[in-house]
């Protein structure tokens, strides 16, 4: 079994770039003296007024000593100013006090002559004042860490501001509330304050002065909404804000005066620029802007900044996978944090050097780095709020690094300790996006011990936290984590919901690695479904920008992947060396659990090549790797092909012991397919050992986890492509059944294996029908519907374009390609958004499948004394024939699948599609399968109803066709004669369709024909030539269209025997009863109608069309062309035809190949008739070749002539009509009659 790995839990390196330029912008006051007109008081005042400005000066020069002496001065001042009763005076020089005291970093003290400074304003009346007071307040309150007071007083202090119109103030207020809110991680709220303030800032000063105060103001406020997009994961709009805040800052430090200081604020920009483009995964973009921060940085002389700029770059080498670069700048930042005695970088410095130790798997490394990081943490000391909450949030992350390295090496209840001492702090602080990236972290962790809904708790506690802050990056990362752990317990749709979730976003914000990254975890979903190219789409595209973008560790995950693809379809040369490129990358970034991953894959390819010394070579390489870690999910899978290893070298005792530790293992993680894997593995051990019962135990145990895995997929396409990934667990089943039936032939073990292969078989199909009757677009969204309706519409057009340019004369193989490529990603939209009407809507929600019939409710409800069922199941070794009839059970074993599937593939296909085949030649060449088919029930079948129930290439045999070995003397008697014959997916099938059509109220019209539609623009129908002309070929699907009739040229073929048959066949019903298409009422408007809904039989005598690659492109050709001679669209694909609403009893395709389509283990054929079933019809009649336009219209006429005239039941007519071809001289050859199969109801 292939592992797909992703990275689980992300580290989180704390970079010092982005800081928030001009965040708090604080509002001094001015002293206004009141006049006094008493002498006494005037030399009172004067005093005062002198101490006052004393204090101002003490205070100007900055020192701790000069603030000690300038408190003392305005504190003798306010004793002056009460005395005199200056009641302005004595508040501004509280005031004054509060502001020292302020830069004393006594933040309570400055609060408390704040607060007391405050009434007085209000006593006297000094709005303006007052304002100053409540901003102050707010600041102090922000900065001892109570923010709700602090937003309280802001709010205060902004009404007057609005009030008294002082505009400068009112920015400077919402300036400082959105950093209140950006530092509680709410960016909505702060960006919404600093969108208030920014036009404020962009007003014309009336001085100089002022206009410089106001560009700055500008630009550091463009800086903060760039700051708060990035935080919502808006890179875009980050972006051009902070580039707006750049030509600002470029432009004053043009200016000598402003120079140092504008550059400065600058670099931080550009290195903010810088941090996006690493995130996009841009990363020589970030290093260019990086660089000219470094430049700027060492202008100035900024070694603390110089420093941090130093290890941003670290960080962008790491994510290049250059790990020793990286650690060279790092160590840069280190020398310069510990010579400027930068406590608090040194500390961020360390941590990052630890990610990158432990990015290279030297996991003792990281942690003693990163504790040494965590010292230094929790030995700072801070001063203001703001410090401190950098400082818990820098110790959060460094505990959250170290729990997800004990994690890495296995130690997850020391890892669940340090991540929950950082989830504690980040709740304290407040930090709520912090929270969330701790939270899904700890909930990997959870995945990791196997506890899966504790881990889906967490998660999506997770997701709904970041969501409420609009932390886009938390988002998509825990989407991406939901997804893999859904995808690790079998819950397909909802990993697949989680994936597209997240890659919408990654699309929104041009995030380009984690793009690359959630496009390689739908190919893992689309790999475990069985749809490997779709698989290999998405992991192509991610392997494509992992490479534009530098991405080293994505471009190995995806190699990885792809050679997990490879492998499923068995072009194990392609896996191999896709396995080969990742390996050495891996080992070049590092990354043990990668490493290991990797080697039990080539392992596992060495295994399938049956070179065991290679595979044990490379498995025992990857155990001790992932023991070492602690992935068990690995060392679970490692273990499992070790038993497969030794199981293929005949070692079976060996390979059981490795079996059971892999399955401890992947039921400790709740691996769900891991355990039903290795379950059947354990079968097929139990089986060579003989051990039938056991063995049996053991499969049945890994189909109840399939078939819940199964159920859970919304989207029919994924439920049907996992079925048939999973089919050999059900033919294990059967074969075991079956050996216990040739041993105990008494015990009701081959009823057993019938009902297995019942179940087996055409399900997906048995739920589409019972959805058919069911509207499960009622009560659903109408948006959903919308977006269905756009996505049909886009769906067409890009099919209509397609079909252009695949006829054209040109050469437009690229083109083509890439409206493949856009298909294939449209085509996934549809699917999904189905999958999410689906879950919506409440008719599905009330819907209940029907359960696959057993063996005793077949024979009571589905047979007549007159008909048996003979149902097919190939095997790799031996195949089996059930024949069922009313009242008993016989079965057969019969040959392996490739000996059955040479012979129809190689001896009787040719013979049944070449019109000159001799008797001679047919019954040489069909004898071998006659033998194996037909001979061993031949005395339990005479003159009964036949009812087919196929599996593999068997589907492409009309056993009408097939020699009857009764016939006598050598001669040619198809088994025709003497058996009526019709076909069924499964018994189930009919009895569903039986289900459904009981009681339906007859269609009141009879008949509807659509026939000799108009396909080319020099048709001599067409009235009028289009100008400038066209080629006279109408577009067609060409090379991606199995093309039934066409000319040389390669456009439809006119097919004039359909009018005189579909004439004939109109004749036979009253005119008032029925309905007939010709020449350009042929057309696809028509086909669509609700008024073919009116018709018992519908007809098509038209060229069908059917892609076994993708069933999707197979179809109907209606007109092509309008009368004007415009050419239009034609074609009415599978997609249209699930989407008609029929009443009818019968619909029959009279033209080309419209019976084949794509083979799909445990569904059978999927195509037209699949589609037709939906639409509303119990029975179709379609065809398994082309036949030539005369022997259709003529078979047809006859066919439709003893249904309507001699009142023969469909199937009974179809037979009678095929028996009067074979005996006219000129079509006895199977090749002109033997084409047509009807499938449905007999009845």
């Amino acid at each position: 079994m292939t592992r797909h790995w992703v990275k689980s839990i992300q580290t989180t390196p704390l970079i010092l770039g982005l800081i928030c330029s001009g965040s708090q912008l604080v509002l001094t006051s001015t002293v206004v003296l009141a006049q006094s007109s008493q002498s006494s008081q005037s030399n009172q005042q004067t005093e005062a007024q002198r101490l006052y400005e004393a204090g101002e000066r003490l205070q100007e020069q900055g020192t701790r000593e000069s603030w000690l002496q300038a408190i003392e001065k305005y504190q003798q001042a306010i004793s002056l100013f009460r005395a005199v009763g200056n009641r302005s005076g004595e508040a501004e020089s509280l005031g004054s006090i509060g502001n020292v005291y302020d830069a004393l970093e006594q933040t309570q003290a400055a609060l408390n002559y704040y607060q007391q400074a405050l009434p007085i304003f209000r006593e006297i009346g000094n709005r303006s004042q007052e304002a100053v007071a409540l901003s102050n307040i707010a600041l102090a309150y922000s900065n001892i860490g109570q923010p709700q007071p602090a937003l309280d007083f802001h709010q205060q202090a902004l009404l007057i501001r609005r009030a008294i119109a002082d505009r400068r103030g009112e920015a400077t207020t919402l300036n400082n509330m959105g950093l209140i809110y950006r530092n509680l991680g709410q960016f909505p709220e702060a960006l919404n304050y600093y969108q208030q303030a920014l036009p404020i800032f962009r007003e014309v000063g009336n001085s100089p002065e002022e206009r410089l105060r106001q560009r700055t103001n500008e630009a550091a406020t463009l800086h903060n909404i760039g700051f708060v997009y990035n935080n919502l994961g808006q890179s875009e709009a980050a972006l051009r804000y902070y580039q707006q805040a750049l030509v600002i800052r470029r432009e004053l430090s043009n200016l000598p005066e402003e120079r140092a200081s504008q550059l400065a604020e600058a670099a931080t920009t550009l290195g903010n620029i810088g941090f996006i483009y690493n995130n996009l995964g841009q990363l020589q973009t970030a290093l260019d802007y990086y660089q000219q921060a470094l430049v700027i940085r060492r202008e100035l002389g900024d070694l603390q900044r110089e420093a941090t700029t130093l290890s941003s770059m670290g960080l962008i080498y790491r994510n290049l996978g250059q790990s020793q670069t990286a650690l060279d700048y790092y160590q840069q930042a280190l020398l310069i944090r510990r010579e400027v005695g930068d406590r608090s970088g040194e500390a961020i410095t360390l941590n990052n050097i630890g990610d990158t130790y432990s990015n290279l798997g030297q996991l003792q490394a990281a942690l003693e780095t990163y504790q040494q990081s965590l010292v230094l943490r929790r030995a700072e000391i801070v001063s203001s709020t703001e410090e401190r909450l950098r400082q818990r949030r820098g110790e959060a992350i460094v505990l959250n690094n170290i729990g997800y390295t004990y994690s890495n090496l296995g130690q997850q209840q020391e890892a669940l300790n340090f991540l929950q001492q950082s989830l504690a702090i980040s709740r304290e602080i407040g930090n709520r996006s912090e929270e969330a990236r701790t939270l899904s972290n700890v909930g990997t962790v959870y995945t990791d011990l196997g506890q899966s809904q504790a881990a889906l708790d967490l998660l999506q506690q997770a997701l709904g936290i970041s969501r409420e802050v609009g932390d886009r990056v938390a988002e998509v990362d825990t989407l991406g984590k939901l997804g893999t752990l859904y995808g690790n317990t079998g819950q397909l749709q909802q990993a697949l919901d989680s994936h597209q979730q997240a890659l919408v976003i990654n699309r929104q914000r041009g995030d380009r690695i984690r793009e690359a990254r959630t496009l390689s975890s739908l190919g893992r979903i689309y790999s475990n479904v069985g749809q490997r190219q779709q698989a290999l789409n998405f992991y192509q595209q991610a392997l494509l920008i992992s490479r534009e973008v530098g991405d080293r560790w994505g471009e190995a995950s995806i190699l990885n992947n792809l050679g997990g693809v490879y492998k499923a379809l068995d072009q194990l040369t392609q896996a191999l060396d896709s396995y080969q490129q990742a390996l050495p990358i891996i080992e070049e970034v590092g990354g043990r659990l990668g490493e290991a991953t990797i080697l039990i894959n080539i392992g596992q390819i060495y295994t399938d090549l049956g070179q065991y010394s290679q595979a044990l070579d490379f498995l025992q390489q990857a155990l001790p790797i992932t023991r070492e870690i602690g992935y068990q999910a690995g060392e679970a899978t490692a273990l499992n092909n070790l038993g497969f290893v030794f199981a293929s070298t005949r070692e079976p005792q060996l390979a059981l012991s490795y079996y059971e530790q892999s399955l401890l293992l992947n039921k400790a993680v709740g691996n769900q397919a891991g355990v039903a894997n290795t379950l059947a593995n354990i079968a097929y051990i139990q089986q060579g050992l003989n051990n039938l019962a056991v063995a049996l135990q053991n499969i049945q145990a890994a189909i109840v986890i399939i078939e819940d895995i199964r159920g859970q997929l919304l989207n029919p396409d994924l439920r049907t492509s996992y079925f048939a990934s999973v089919q050999n667990y059900y033919k294990l089943q059967i074969e075991l059944l079956m050996q216990l039936h040739t041993s105990n032939p008494e015990q009701g073990y081959a009823a057993q294996a019938f009902n297995v292969t019942e179940r087996s078989k055409a399900r997906t199909l048995l739920e589409l029908l019972t959805e058919s009757q069911a509207d499960l677009r009622t009560g659903v969204n109408p948006q959903l519907l919308r977006q269905e309706q756009e996505l049909q519409s886009q769906l067409a057009t890009l099919d209509k374009r397609r079909i252009e340019l695949a006829n054209s004369t040109a050469n437009n193989s690229q083109q083509i390609t890439a409206l493949e490529a856009q298909r294939s990603t449209l085509q996934t939209q549809y699917r999904n958004l189905q999958a999410q009407i689906r879950q919506t809507s409440p008719k599905y929600a009330a819907l209940k499948y029907p359960q696959p019939l057993t063996l005793e409710q077949i024979q009571q409800q589905i047979l007549d004394d007159n008909t048996v069922i003979l149902s097919y199941s190939l095997g790799e070794e031996r195949s089996y024939l059930w024949l069922v009839s009313k009242t008993e059970m016989t079965s057969y074993q019969l040959p392996g699948r490739k000996s059955i599937e040479d012979l129809i593939n190689k001896k009787v296909r040719p013979q049944l599609t070449n019109p000159r085949t001799t008797r001679t030649n047919f019954l040489e060449d069909t004898a071998a399968l006659n033998n194996i088919l037909l001979l061993p029930v031949l005395e339990k079948i005479s003159n009964k109803r036949l009812v087919i129930i196929s599996d593999g290439a068997l589907q492409y045999v009309p056993f009408a066709a097939l020699p009857d070995p009764r016939a006598r003397d050598n001669q040619y008697q198809p088994l025709l004669v003497n058996n009526e014959i019709v076909y069924l997916p499964s018994a189930s099938t009919l009895h569903t369709l039986r289900n459904e059509t009981q009681g339906r109220k007859p269609a009141p019209q009879t008949l509807a024909v659509l026939a000799d539609p108009v396909f080319a623009t020099d048709d001599q129908r067409v009235t009028q030539r289009p100008t400038p002309a066209p080629t006279n070929e109408l577009p067609l699907i060409a090379q991606n269209l199995d093309r039934a009739a066409r000319d040389t040229r390669g456009a439809w073929n006119r097919l004039p025997g359909t009018r005189q048959e579909a004439n004939t066949i109109l004749n036979l019903v009253p005119e008032n009863s029925r309905l007939a298409y010709f020449d350009f009422q042929a057309n696809r408007e028509n086909a669509l109608s609700d008024q073919l809904s009116q018709y018992r039989f519908i007809h098509w005598a038209t060229h069908g069309f059917a892609n076994a690659q993708k069933p999707e492109l197979s179809g109907i050709v209606m007109s092509l062309v309008q009368e004007n001679g415009q050419t239009q669209d034609g074609y009415l694909l599978l997609g249209d035809i699930f989407n008609l609403n029929f009443n009818a009893d019968l619909v029959v395709l009279s033209a080309c190949q419209t019976g084949l389509g794509e083979v799909v283990q445990g569904e059978g054929l999927i195509g037209l008739t699949r589609g037709l079933m939906y639409a509303g019809t119990p029975r179709v009649v379609t065809s398994l070749w082309e036949v030539p336009d005369a022997e259709t219209a003529s078979l047809m006429s006859k066919f439709y002539g003893k249904m309507l005239q001699e009142n023969l039941s469909p199937a009974a007519a179809l037979r009678a009509a095929q028996l009067e071809m074979f005996n006219s001289r000129n079509w006895v050859a199977p090749y002109y009659w033997a084409a047509f199969t009807l499938q449905g109801e007999w009845n």
